[in-house]
């Protein structure tokens, strides 16, 4: 009998798998190590993070690897969901497919403000509310361009999937609380991560009512391509050092101060801000005269 019922569950392992593989559509999995980070673990509900990608190909020949970006969410112990980009890949400007020269290792990044060009990458509301999220990344290059798909290497070996990284969007208290509440009303309940960059008058909102809220950075962040927020971009740095995205706001500083030269020890400053950055999004964007 024992013998049997061994038999019987090595026979339904064997089925499971078959059909598993068959949902799966026979996708390979490329042999690279991927590694996602996002630099910030606790976060207020409905705030945009950036993140980035460490990639390694483990394998002693040429490999390419598809761009398009899909997050893989699960939220809490039983919501999962997936939340995919449609647009032009994100993670290397307009490039489609990733070449890697054997054990060559790469790193990919997502700033905030680039991922805020992508609205249906940071579309979704199930983004957004308070809880305990694990997310991974996973690529691919199933892109429909206008123009039709892009040319495919000869050298693909597959889909890439990261590890899972952890993050709580952690419950509100006092102003922060008052402002995901105005938030969420501004949206019917269902406030998306892009609606910083939606032009919406709640910006304003939270910057004149409740000047002390840590949501005062993000407001600030979204706003600094306009005229009136620009002074407030340095107020805000000096006022929230600790903000998670204090990096870029120094990445906007710099960009402000270089194109109007009033203050060029505050400049340097901010370049060097900048430059000196460890994280591979902000890194990008240490440029300026020397």
């Amino acid at each position: 009998m024992f013998v049997q019922r061994v038999l019987r569950i090595s026979v339904l392992a064997v089925f499971l798998g078959a059909c598993l593989s068959s949902a799966m559509g026979q996708e390979l999995i490329a042999p690279v190590r991927a590694k996602l980070v996002i630099p910030d673990k606790k976060l207020l509900p409905g705030v945009p993070f950036a993140f980035w990608v460490e990639l390694e190909n483990a394998s002693d020949g040429t490999i390419s690897i598809g761009l398009r970006p899909h997050l893989l969410v699960q939220r809490g112990a039983l919501d999962t969901f997936e939340v995919s980009s449609h647009e032009f890949p994100t993670l290397v400007g307009r490039e489609s497919y990733l070449t890697l020269a054997p054990h060559e290792q790469r790193t990919l990044s997502l700033s905030i403000t680039e991922a805020a060009r992508y609205k249906d990458f940071y579309g979704d509301p199930r983004l957004s509310p308070p809880g305990h999220y694990r997310i991974s990344l996973r690529l691919d290059g199933a892109f429909d361009d206008f123009i039709g798909p892009p040319p495919k290497p000869l050298t693909v070996a597959g889909i890439v999937l990261t590890d899972v990284f952890e993050v709580e969007r952690v419950e509100p208290s006092g102003s922060d609380a008052a402002v995901w509440q105005r938030l969420q009303e501004s949206h019917n309940q269902r406030w998306k991560l892009s609606d910083w960059w939606s032009g919406s008058n709640v910006i304003d909102e939270i910057l004149i009512s409740h000047p002390d809220s840590n949501y005062v950075p993000y407001a600030v962040l979204a706003g600094a391509g306009r005229p009136a927020y620009r002074r407030r971009v340095l107020e805000t740095i000096d006022r929230f050092p600790s903000t998670p995205v204090i990096e870029e706001l120094h990445v906007i500083a710099s960009q402000l101060l270089a194109a109007s030269a009033d203050d060029l020890d505050r400049y340097a400053k901010e370049l060097a801000s900048v430059r000196e950055s460890k994280r591979p999004t902000t890194k990008k964007f240490a440029s300026g005269p020397e």
